[in-house]
């Protein structure tokens, strides 16, 4: 991990909670625990906490809704963990402003592998809007948004996922175990046709040729490469 942070995890179940305290202690980093949203909205504007692990099955606490009311309070990161893998639970919290998605139970090395890659993503400090753009490439990385060119795309959240993963190493080739553990978790490294048909989606939705791709390229038998290094820039 980049450095020693302090983590806020919410979740009602104390064994839960201990649990990923035990895993993030053990990584050197300070951790405060709350039971409810509201102890977290609480504890958040007294602590200020550079990760927040936010589970969406607390009582009383709905997914999309609690990442909102959190992401009102704090730009830092948002790792969602919830026993719920369906389509619209991992939706609706990316939507409400989550950095990551996590099933529960987990592994711990994944579970600190996520919380490695939200932490090294840009800072996000209120009022600014971190932007990365490379060639015809466009993301806005705070509100989920891709252009390419004028032309703002929609994609899925697995292929948005890759693209951010991607442009979280823009430049370097990202080894297909790490985009497979990344995007689908340890039990699936050896699963290539997954990342495969997922590259193939993301390159019919951002290239201009996808049968030549100019912007995510193979290294055969190793992994791909987003090939626009372009650094963020901050919008209004």
């Amino acid at each position: 991990m980049p450095r020693h942070i302090t983590a806020l995890v919410t979740d009602e179940d104390p064994g839960i909670r201990k649990h990923i305290s035990r895993i993030l202690v053990g990584s050197g980093h300070r951790v405060y625990e709350a039971s409810s949203c509201e102890e977290a909205c609480r504890a958040v504007t007294r602590l200020e906490p550079d990760l927040l692990v936010l589970s969406l099955d607390t009582a009383g606490c709905p997914g999309g809704e609690a990442i909102t009311l959190l992401r009102s309070e704090t730009e830092a990161p948002i790792l969602a963990l919830s026993i719920r893998n369906d389509e619209a639970t991992v939706v609706d919290a990316l939507n409400g402003g989550a950095d990551d998605f996590l099933v529960k139970p987990f592994r711990s090395r994944e579970f600190l592998a996520r919380v490695d890659s939200v932490l090294r993503r840009p800072v996000q400090r209120r009022g600014m809007r971190p932007i990365f753009v490379g060639g015809s490439l466009k993301v806005d990385i705070v509100h989920r948004r891709v252009w390419v060119g004028d032309t703002e795309i929609h994609l899925t959240p697995k292929s948005y996922q890759l693209l951010e993963l991607l442009i979280e190493n823009a430049g370097r080739v990202v080894s297909h175990r790490e985009l497979l553990t990344r995007l689908w978790g340890t039990d699936c490294i050896d699963r290539v046709p997954y990342l495969r048909r997922a590259v193939c989606d993301l390159r019919f939705a951002i290239e201009a040729d996808p049968g030549n791709p100019q912007l995510i390229t193979t290294q055969p038998r190793v992994g791909y490469r987003l090939t626009q290094t372009s650094k963020y820039r901050r919008g209004s």
